[in-house]
Parts: C-alpha cells; structure tokens; sequence
C-alpha cells in the first residue's frame, strides 16, 4: 500500500550503507573503496532478503548481460595462449562485475538514489576543489601531486585522464543539480561549479579523453538550454542564462585554440609517430590498435583468451623498436581488448551489457537516468581510448553507479517481500 513503511534487517541497511560509502569513496581512495565493497559483500550475504529476492535481481536483463560477460572471460581461460596463473590473475581484474547483479538486489526498491547521487556530488567537488587549489599552488595535496613536474600540479588522487573524466562528469551532474534547484543563490552555486569543473579539464589537468568528452558534454548542454530559454519570463534570469551561456561557449570554443593544450599536440604527436616510429601516447595507441587489428583477423571468433594479448603482442614486436616494438597487454580500447581477447562473441557482449545499462537508464526518474546516462556516455567514449572496465576507479564507478541506480528502481516480487 502507498505510505506503508517497509523495514530492512540490519545486514541489508548495512550493506546498503558500505555500498553508498564505497561509491562516494571512488574519486580519492581506492583502498577505501576496496575495504567498502569488501564489508558490503559481507553484509549483504548476511542480508535474509538477498535471499529471498536473489532471483527477481538475476532475471534482471542487466544482470544477465553481466554474468554472460563474466562467463565468457572465465571460459577464455581454458583456452588463453597465455600461462593459466596469468589468465586467472587478469580475469580477477574484471571480479568488479560480480557487484553489479548483487548491487541490483541489495537495493531493489530503496529510495536511496538521490542519496547516492548528492553524496557523489559533495565528493567529486571536494576532490575538483583539492585540484584547483593545487594548480593555484594554494596546497601541494595528494599521492600523485609532484611539485617538480608541472604536468602533475592539478593531480591529487587520480592522473589526467581519471581525474578529467570524473570532473566531466561533475560538470553535467552539477548542470542537472541546478537546473531543479529551488534558489538562484542555489542554482548559481551550481552553475559556478559546473564551470569550474570545465576550467579543471579543459586547462588544468591537460588529459585529453576527458577534454574531447567534456567537450562534447558542453555543446549538448549549450543546446539544451538555448532550447529551453523562455523570453518571456523574468528579463533578470534570461540575462543570468545568457552571459552563463557566453562563458560556457567561450571557455569552450577557447580551448580548441589553446595551443598550449595538449589536444593541440596530437596532430604532432601522429606525425612524430609515423614518421620516426617515436613513443609517444598517441603513436602507442595507433600501433596498438593496427596490431589489435591484425589479431582480430586472425581469430576473428572467439580470441585468444584471457591475457592473450600480452603473449600475441610479443610475437608481432619480436625484431623491432620504438613504438612498433612496444609490448602491452592492454591496447588501450576496451572494444578491441575484447575483440582479441574473446573474439567478435566477447565484443559483442560487452556492448550488450552497455546497451542492456542504456535501456534499463532510460527507465529511471528523471535525475537517476541523468547520471546514469551521462556516465554510461563518458565511459563508451572511453573506452575508445582507453580500457577504462579494466581500470579500477573508472570500473567501480561503473558498477557502483549501474547497480545502485538500477537496483533502486527495481521492484522486488512482492510475493518476496516481508517485513522484519
């Protein structure tokens, strides 16, 4: 019945909890998130109605896409050119996943989201506001911070390319905050913070994935507003929107000019590449890529396992330096690692668990579906650069955000549910 207050056992509202603080943990300490997911599997194990309702989250199609992958890994390792302990110890690099379907029916039916989504509001901008006070030279804060090396001054817990794409999204959480804000003092709070977390990309950390998204972010946030724009309201909030939208335009438009960005490097970079066979980022990816390429025409089906990169890159280096002599286990594309790795079956796996998580964002609220959405776009367009399931803050990010916001709009059996 509508109003009916549903109680949860301890474990679960435990669990629950351990999940929040992992999520919220993710942009500036990936031991703490460890030692949360840790204590959230516990807890939920622990939890009697993860038992109950195991099956409604396994049915899940999100779920099924998931373990699919999972599986499809694990089976890679039967068959991997790489030795058995090797295959084992990069398929736990993707033991991430298992969280997803049991995030899901942790949190079936909470009304927790919103509470996921401002915690990870207040931690990506306590982490954007480290960054800049750092590129000010205000405070030398952070592992990765390196005062001898200007390229790190605006690092604190993650490089360039983590630190850029979480401020991209910090950039668009912060836009849609502000839209429902229910001040001007509240929504110009926001709208300063989305600006200052394009500033942080765009000429501070200098990573290039997370300049080409947050680009991309900006012009379909550019649009959205002007189509929004009301001429016939208050002349005082058109004109506020109005110069808002001419220093989002400006910032923008201006960093596609900088020729100090590192964006403008990449023509050189290519060039240095093709020409002298220099290693450098982007002359790296571009052999990788060739080579991966290469591999896939090979054995176009079904791979070569778990870590067969590593070994099928040795081969196709043996005799050669620089950067066609560049030996790597991880091309930096997730598309293509998978294509190799388990053939044209994983890859088309990996983009159903990406289309499965599209469809089931496109059903949450409106807030919920937002975030999702927006992550689930920064991250595709990631991995085109980068491996980022592979990777460990980008990868929990991933999980915590799909399980969690999913898992909240998912309804449990009712036939299930019990109060305690």
């Amino acid at each position: 019945m509508p109003g009916t207050k549903v109680s949860v056992s301890y474990p679960l509202a435990s669990a629950q909890l351990f999940a929040l603080i992992a999520l919220w943990c993710v942009p500036f300490s990936t031991a703490l998130t460890n030692i949360a997911l840790g204590l959230f599997a516990i807890a939920a194990l622990l939890a009697p109605e993860l038992w109950r309702n195991w099956r409604n989250a396994l049915r899940h199609p999100v779920s099924i896409a998931t373990l699919a992958l999972l599986g499809a890994l694990a089976i890679s390792v039967l068959y991997s050119s790489a030795p058995f302990e090797e295959s084992i110890k990069w398929l736990a690099k993707y033991r991430k996943l298992l969280f997803i379907p049991l995030l899901i029916a942790v949190f079936q039916g909470r009304p927790l989201a919103n509470v996921a989504r401002l915690g990870l509001c207040v931690s990506l901008s306590f982490v954007l506001l480290l960054s800049i006070s750092n590129y000010l030279g205000l405070t030398t804060i952070g592992p990765l911070y390196n005062a001898d090396d200007p390229v790190t001054h605006a690092w604190v817990f993650k490089n360039h390319i983590t630190a850029g794409l979480f401020s991209a999204l910090l950039f668009s959480l912060a836009m849609d905050i502000a839209e429902t804000a229910s001040s001007a003092r509240a929504k110009g709070l926001y709208y300063l913070l989305s600006l200052l977390a394009l500033v942080n990309v765009l000429v501070m950390l200098q990573g290039r994935t997370g300049q080409v998204v947050i680009i991309m972010l900006a012009i379909y946030q550019i649009v959205c507003k002007l189509r929004k724009i009301n001429f016939r309201h208050d002349r005082r909030l058109i004109a506020a929107q109005a110069v808002f939208l001419a220093i989002l335009i400006g910032t923008t438009s201006a960093s596609l000019y900088f020729k100090s960005t590192r964006l403008a490097d990449t023509g050189s970079e290519i060039s240095a590449y093709q020409q002298h066979n220099q290693s450098n980022a982007t002359g790296l990816r571009l052999e990788w890529y060739r080579k991966s390429m290469e591999l896939i025409t090979q054995r176009p089906f079904f791979g070569y396992g778990a870590m067969g990169v590593h070994e099928a890159f040795k081969q196709l280096t043996d005799g050669y330096s620089g950067a066609r002599g560049a030996v790597t286990a991880n091309p930096h594309n997730q598309y293509l690692l998978f294509a190799v790795e388990l053939g044209l079956v994983g890859l088309g796996l990996f983009i159903y668990l990406l289309v499965q998580i599209a469809r089931a964002a496109a059903r949450l609220p409106t807030q919920s579906r937002q975030l999702l959405s927006t992550w689930l776009f920064i991250f595709t367009m990631g991995c085109l650069v980068n491996s980022l399931l592979l990777d460990i803050s980008e990868g929990y990010l991933f999980v915590l955000l799909s399980g969690i916001l999913i898992g909240c709009a998912n309804r449990p059996n009712p036939h299930n549910t019990k109060s305690l």
